[in-house]
């Protein structure tokens, strides 16, 4: 189309994605919040996960959610995820039964880089409560299946200049009503 390669980068410079998918923002206490939560299953966790590690950071924190509707590939899936992710994030929160389930798997030292929560809600609570820190130059990634309603974590994360209904998905008031 006769455009140059500085022309393309900058109109590619100024594509802003979509709510909740792979969505670069500032996050708290100097952080780096990647939300990518609009729905997850196995490829699109991965990619977001090789995301998280190719970005520099003090440290890589992964808040992954169960992926549902897997079927019988449900409980491989989620294994490999998980090993996946403590390859390449420093510690990884998982919601959900089913990554639970799969963090219970590990028998060796891979096990002490994960931490299990029931809900999105608790680990949202524990953020803004001050028990679960996130600091200065640290990345986190949010990924999970929308049932697991990660946006919460998000939400939590998300730097208190930015208005979570500009940014992330499913902020309306009738989603926030959901359990």
């Amino acid at each position: 189309l006769g455009m140059t390669n500085a022309q393309i980068n900058a109109g590619l410079a100024k594509i802003k994605p979509e709510k909740g998918r792979l969505n670069r923002l500032r996050g708290i206490n100097g952080s780096t919040l990647i939300d990518d939560t609009y729905n997850a299953s196995p490829d699109p966790v991965r990619a977001a996960l090789r995301v998280l590690r190719d970005h520099e950071a003090s440290r890589r924190i992964a808040f992954l959610g169960d992926m549902l509707e897997l079927g019988d590939q449900e409980v491989a899936q989620h294994v490999e995820v998980l090993n996946a992710a403590v390859e390449m994030a420093d510690h990884v929160h998982t919601v959900g039964p089913r990554m639970a389930k799969a963090a219970a798997s590990f028998l060796d030292d891979r096990r002490s880089s994960v931490t299990t929560h029931e809900t999105s809600a608790a680990i949202a609570e524990a953020i803004n409560a001050g028990t679960l820190l996130v600091a200065e130059g640290d990345v986190a990634l949010v990924k999970g299946s929308q049932g697991m309603r990660m946006e919460r974590v998000s939400e939590a994360l998300l730097h208190p200049d930015l208005d979570a209904a500009d940014h992330l998905p499913r902020q309306s008031t009738s989603w926030k009503q959901i359990a």
